[in-house]
Parts: structure tokens; C-alpha cells; sequence
């Protein structure tokens, strides 16, 4: 059996979303996302999901935090779906409990031309995970219309974040 610990990137939301509706559109693509990982686990691939309070704080919608944006969802099947495949049902887990990665340590991505903090963030704890457990799976879900946005048609060219650590890719 696989497993594959997955982490919701709270780095691709960065208030991105011009109104709720949009917000709710990008919601619907992570529910379809993980309806994809269940069938998976149906199939001996194992999941394992590592959700963080930090979404909840993050801009959707220029000033709007994702907490206050997930209340406003009026669609109640929708609402319903996320917070059971988010927060219930795929047994989440806060990686800020099981923190792997250094305080001390510098982690960065290329955003544009540009480099940015990744300190204590989801992307850190991807990497230092994989530095640690080369062997191990990891998946980082990305909101769309963010920096992370596959560029290609095809995803499967698409399949990694650079990150630095320590001034080392």
C-alpha cells in the first residue's frame, strides 16, 4: 500500500479571489480533488492528510480570511463536503502538531522572478519530510490562481515546487 501524506498549501492563498463566488468555485475544485482521493483509497492507496489551522487564517478574498468566507458559503452541500472531507473524514491531522522542520532553518519558493518566505509553512514541512524520508510520497494541494498554478497543459509536467533550504534547492 502507498501512503502519501498530504498537506493544503496555505502559501497559494494569498487573497487571490475577487468575491465569494470565485472562492467557492476554487473550493469545489479541492472537493473534487479529494473525491478523487477517496476512490484512491478504495483502490489500497492510503492517504494520509495533514490539515493546518493556518488556512483558516489566510486572505481569499483581499481582506476576507478563508474562515469568514467558508461561514458566508450559502450552497449547505457544498459547505457540508468541505468540512467533512477537510476536516472530518479524511482523519486530518495538524502538521503543526508533528513539526518537523527547524525554526532556525531558512525554506523559500520562487514566486515570479522573486523568492519568498516559506518559513513555518506547509511547503517547509513538505520538504523537510522529503529530505528526511526520500522515499516517502508527498502531496501538496495548491488553491487555483495562485503562484503555483501549472503553467502546462499537461499536469503531469507540473508536479513539483522548488523550495530552498539554507541557500540549497
Amino acid at each position: 500500500m502507498i501512503k502519501i501524506e498530504m498537506f493544503i498549501n496555505e502559501v497559494s492563498l494569498k487573497g487571490q479571489y475577487s468575491s465569494q463566488k470565485e472562492f467557492e468555485e476554487a473550493l469545489k475544485i479541492i472537493k473534487s480533488i479529494f473525491e478523487l482521493i477517496n476512490r484512491l483509497k478504495k483502490e489500497n492507496i492510503n492517504p494520509k492528510n495533514y490539515y493546518t489551522d493556518v488556512l483558516w487564517n489566510c486572505n481569499i478574498i483581499e481582506d476576507v480570511i478563508f474562515k469568514e468566507s467558508f461561514n458566508k458559503i450559502k450552497q449547505k452541500d457544498l459547505k457540508t463536503a468541505i468540512r467533512n472531507i477537510i476536516f472530518n473524514k479524511v482523519n486530518p491531522k495538524d502538521w503543526q502538531e508533528e513539526i518537523i522542520h527547524s525554526d532556525e532553518d531558512n525554506f523559500d519558493y520562487l514566486d515570479g522572478e522573486d523568492y519568498r518566505d516559506a518559513a513555518n509553512t506547509s511547503l517547509a514541512e513538505a520538504t523537510e519530510r522529503q529530505l528526511i524520508n526520500f522515499d516517502s510520497k508527498y502531496l501538496l494541494i495548491n488553491f487555483i490562481d495562485s503562484c503555483f498554478q501549472c503553467q502546462h497543459q499537461e499536469i503531469i509536467e507540473c508536479n513539483s515546487i522548488s523550495i530552498v533550504k539554507n541557500n540549497d534547492t
